[in-house]
């Protein structure tokens, strides 16, 4: 699954890509939704990234959407709360970051991230 920004119309657009280069058609339609509501392309690409983790989540764990309820969302969260940042902090205080045996930062995603991904789920499902 990957991201994929184009142009269109003269304005930047995003998908969300299956792992065949399809688009996902429901988070296609709520990436049309925040733009058609003038949201920026940083918006549309932050919800697009947001959902890439949701659905890999999906595809890990074997569920579906029509199937997500509260013990899932528990177990996103825990998952989320895993996944390496893959972004420099943003902080301007020291932060202690360990690297793990790829060599990769083991900076996590920061909460209000965890937070905007489920928002982000809720939100995409209900337009």
């Amino acid at each position: 699954m990957r991201v994929q920004r184009r142009q269109q119309d003269g304005s930047i657009a995003f998908d969300l890509l299956d792992d065949h280069d399809r688009p996902i058609a429901e988070v296609g339609g709520f990436l049309r939704h925040l733009g058609a509501r003038a949201c920026s392309p940083n918006t549309l690409c932050a919800y697009a990234h947001d959902l890439l983790h949701f659905y890999e989540f999906l595809e890990l764990t074997g569920l579906n959407v029509d199937h997500f309820g509260p013990p899932e969302s528990l177990a996103l969260l825990e998952h989320l709360r895993r996944v390496p940042s893959r972004r420099p902090t943003g902080r301007l205080d020291l932060v202690l970051t360990t690297t793990i045996a790829s060599g990769d930062s083991a900076t996590r995603l920061a909460p209000a991230t965890v937070n905007r991904i489920f928002a982000a789920f809720r939100r995409s499902t209900s337009t």
